[in-house]
């Protein structure tokens, strides 16, 4: 009687650690029974089954991961050739954050790019493999030790941001913290976009800086004219 007393307790307070454990883990129980049992038993171990069953809960090889245990893939590039390669990977939007390790704007922007990537970006499960594809590809430069391909690409002021779609940067800017919607704006512009909108696009820009230029000559004519305008009336 003492005995099945004994065991009705152990399956019992199994149970109860089993539901907490649980609660803990998100519905996931890692390497049972064994974080349950100690030492474990037969009984104990059917509880747990039986337990296991009743919520649903799959067994290690058979788990899929949840949102929870996925990270967002944000690729480190450091040589050039890495860095063109990645940007041509494929056809979706690129989005490359430049930083700098000792620079504090930069980790609170880290921050922020980290949560977008989440939202945004491809997902990894714990053994390092894609798991879900994002809209958007990231990665991150880091300043110091990339100095040489920083320079080429113009960076000046940290964080900046990068975006590239086709192999085309579409824009650059350096960008605060409190400014992180701008990321935000440009990606959604950007995104979505196809290769014709972006034809498009480079075609309205070239028109634009021609029309620039045409004022820009005209302004220069002006004012070559007047000082021969002013030489005659002198000589009136």
């Amino acid at each position: 009687m003492n005995d099945r007393r004994s065991r009705v307790l152990r399956a019992t307070q199994c149970t109860l650690l089993l539901g907490f454990v649980l609660d803990l883990t998100n519905g996931y129980l890692p390497g049972f029974p064994e974080i349950v049992c100690s030492p474990p038993d037969r009984l104990c171990h059917n509880r747990v089954g039986t337990a296991l069953d009743l919520f649903g809960i799959k067994k290690n090889e058979e788990h899929e991961p949840s949102t929870h245990e996925l990270s967002p893939k944000i690729t480190k590039v450091g040589e050039a050739q890495d860095f063109l390669d990645f940007v041509a990977e494929d056809d979706r939007l690129v989005v490359v954050k430049f930083y700098a390790s000792w620079c504090k704007s930069c980790q609170k922007f880290g921050v922020r790019f980290r949560k977008l990537a989440i939202e945004e970006g491809d997902k990894i499960d714990t053994e390092g493999d894609v798991s879900e594809l994002g809209r958007v590809r990231f990665a991150e430069v880091e300043f110091n030790a990339n100095a040489k391909l920083c320079q080429t690409l113009g960076i000046k002021r940290l964080p900046s941001i990068h975006m590239y779609k086709g192999k085309e940067l579409l824009t650059n800017f350096s960008c605060a913290p409190s400014k992180f919607q701008m990321v935000i704006d440009s990606m959604n512009e950007f995104v979505d976009m196809s290769q014709e909108e972006l034809k498009f696009r480079k075609t309205l820009e070239a028109g634009s800086a021609l029309v620039d230029d045409v004022n820009l000559g005209l302004k220069e004519n002006n004012g070559a004219q007047k000082p021969e305008n002013n030489t005659r009336q002198a000589n009136l």
